[in-house]
């Protein structure tokens, strides 16, 4: 199990899949992935204290598009109840209205071998709502 971001850094510059970068700094790491056949995808990876009880969170959030059509933003905000691995919130990010797709673990619960495939999930995630609303390749 991972305690802190630096570890999962460790574990995935040696586990990982191959064409990964890293970016480290205090408690946040930043993964370019590439994404099969030829995009790539950048995920957050930070912790933070939780609202409900004495323990750190690990948020993966990843950047899926700029929430330009009202229409995008409901439907991916309705599919919240039936996705159950992430979630899609809508963000501001320099006066601009995003969408990101977010997980978070209990830190001290994090199993490398869960990891890994949740930071799969959510880079492919994004990056396939992306390429839907945008055709682009930015995040």
């Amino acid at each position: 199990m991972a305690s802190n971001i630096h570890e999962l850094h460790k574990w995935m510059r040696e586990h990982g899949p191959p064409g990964c970068e890293f970016q480290v700094e205090r408690e946040e790491m930043l993964v370019s992935m590439q994404i099969p056949p030829n995009r790539h995808q950048v995920v957050r990876v930070f912790s933070t204290p939780s609202r409900y009880g004495k323990f750190q969170l690990l948020r993966l959030q990843s950047r899926a598009c700029v929430a330009a059509d009202h229409r995008i933003v409901s439907e991916l905000i309705q599919l919240n109840d039936a996705t159950s691995l992430c979630g899609f919130v809508l963000d501001q990010v320099q006066g601009e209205n995003v969408i990101d797709v977010t997980y978070s673990f209990v830190l001290e619960h994090v199993g490398f071998h869960h990891f890994l495939p949740a930071l799969q999930r959510v880079a492919k995630l994004a990056d396939d709502i992306e390429a839907m609303t945008s055709g682009g390749d930015s995040f």
